[in-house]
């Protein structure tokens, strides 16, 4: 896949932390993702390449090695 992303932000160990979007080289969203502190927690959002969205994930991670899963 090429797609770029333009917004990533870390925290300071590195690990992926709050809101991240990639884009399609066209400049098309591809995915939005929540991070916290490296897990994905909240919401998941990607996109078909004909523009439409493809899932719609809640992810709410309870506890460590927990997490509850809810699509859209």
């Amino acid at each position: 896949m090429d797609s770029k992303c333009d917004i990533t932000p870390y925290d300071s160990n590195g690990l992926a932390h709050g809101y991240w979007v990639i884009f399609n080289p066209d400049g098309s969203k591809h995915n939005e993702i929540n991070y916290n502190h490296g897990a994905i927690d909240g919401f998941m959002r990607i996109w078909h390449k004909t523009g439409g969205i493809m899932w719609d994930i809640h992810i709410d991670n309870q506890q460590e090695g927990e997490c509850i899963l809810y699509g859209y």
